[in-house]
């Protein structure tokens, strides 16, 4: 079932856009022009994300936060700045703005692919499997020509995968030239992964999908570590490799809300072994 989004923005043109995007990436979007209209949306359905821009009319910014935070106070917002100060000129902060449901700030202009890392980041492991397209099917392997600073690495004896590929994974050739071997999507091929085991240490995949990694792995490392049968060593390297990406995405991504949420987690599990 796919994850609704709400899109609040006076631009008719970039609700059109983005809207258009965020379908295309297996969301389901609603959008509205005004406040007023975002609010009673909202007092009707529970989205999994709102999308506000703060100069919203009828109705302004600062409104509808206040209505989230007395009447959808489990709502979560992204908030779209149009210019610095805006908040500021109010009287906001990050504490406050958290207090009414807002997970992240973004600055115009930026890139629609900004959506997705915010969406991908708020992200249950259950909300993360329902957008990725599912086939029953094992694509070809593929040459791929791409910038070798757009990928993370992790140890091949060290690589986790759900039933379904959550993300494309490769191997390197060389210098911007990799192969990949699995993609998202598609039913995880474990005799591939046997396959290079014995001939490559590493395997890569794109730096943007390692949040994806981590949610996984960590839904993982829970039901590991509270079940009698895993061994130890398998609890272990388990948590090892969620936490060394963790801290990689932490570098990248910085302390935000979720990514805290996310350590929280990884260190109850820790203590739990």
């Amino acid at each position: 079932m796919a994850l609704e989004i709400l899109l609040a923005d006076p631009d008719k043109k970039w609700l059109e856009l983005a809207s258009s995007f965020l379908k295309d990436q297996m969301y389901k979007v609603d959008t509205v022009c005004t406040g007023k209209d975002a609010q009673v949306r909202m007092y009707k359905k529970k989205y999994f994300l709102v999308i506000l821009n703060y100069s919203v009319e009828d109705h302004t910014g600062l409104q509808v936060l206040k209505f989230i935070n007395s009447t959808c106070t489990a709502q979560k917002v992204i908030l779209v700045l149009n210019r610095t100060g805006m908040l500021e000129a109010d009287g906001m902060d990050e504490k406050k703005l958290a207090k009414m449901g807002v997970m992240d700030v973004l600055l115009r202009p930026f890139d629609l692919s900004a959506l997705t890392n915010v969406l991908e980041g708020n992200q249950t492991y259950t909300d993360m499997m329902s957008t990725i397209p599912k086939r029953d099917t094992v694509s070809e392997e593929e040459d791929v020509t791409s910038a070798d600073n757009e990928f993370s690495t992790i140890k091949t004896t060290e690589f986790y995968s759900p039933n379904v590929v959550l993300f494309d994974v490769y191997i390197k050739l060389g210098n911007n030239r990799y192969v990949k071997i699995l993609h998202a999507g598609d039913k995880f091929a474990k005799d591939r992964i046997d396959k290079y085991k014995q001939k490559v240490e590493s395997l890569y995949f794109k730096s943007c999908d390692r949040r994806k990694y981590v949610r996984f792995c960590s839904y993982l490392a829970t039901k590991v570590v509270g079940d009698k049968r895993a061994s130890g060593s398998t609890k272990v390297s388990l948590l090892k490799s969620v936490s060394t990406q963790f801290i990689d995405n932490v570098f990248s991504e910085g302390l935000k809300p979720q990514i805290i949420d996310q350590g929280k987690e990884i260190c109850e599990n820790i203590y739990n072994v």
